[in-house]
């Protein structure tokens, strides 16, 4: 049985494994900074949203007239600043998210690569495993069926 021994396939090692880790930590890394910047863009969206409502019914205040007319127009002035400054702070967000997304989208596309590269290297192994395994079966076949013909013979 020393021969089979000799046949045996090694344990499946994928050289670039620490290179793999360090990739997929990257895009977890890129994945997280996404997600932070469309967090960002909503929370700026939403607000602006939220200021151009208001400004609406400043708008249907000040057209109103009376009172509340000069109330609404004070009002609106803040608003508009406001929404001017949140305005450029969400073109700002918008413009980072789009840098963030194609980092992510080139870390994940690296760490694929490496991930399929170690899947079919792994493939690969499985296959020379199962060949191996198959030999080692086939030589105790062999082995078990000369051992029975001799017996037969010696009767």
């Amino acid at each position: 049985m020393g021969d089979s021994d000799t046949r045996r396939v090694r344990r499946f090692h994928f050289p670039l494994q620490k290179l793999l880790l360090l990739k997929s930590q990257e895009e977890r890394a890129a994945r997280r900074a996404l997600a932070t910047a469309v967090g960002e863009v909503a929370t700026l969206d939403g607000e602006a949203r939220g200021l151009d409502a208001s400004l609406r019914v400043c708008d249907q205040d000040e057209a109103a007239g009376g009172p509340a007319a000069a109330l609404a127009r004070a009002l609106r002035a803040g608003l508009g600043a406001r929404r001017t400054r949140v305005g450029r702070q969400l073109r700002d967000a918008e413009l980072r998210l789009a840098s963030v997304r194609a980092t992510f989208v080139e870390r994940r596309k690296e760490h694929h690569a490496l991930a399929n590269l170690r899947e079919r290297r792994h493939e690969a192994w499985r296959m020379e495993w199962n060949a191996a395994e198959q030999s080692e079966l086939d030589e105790l076949a062999r082995l078990r069926f000369a051992a029975r013909r001799e017996q037969e013979q010696a009767r």
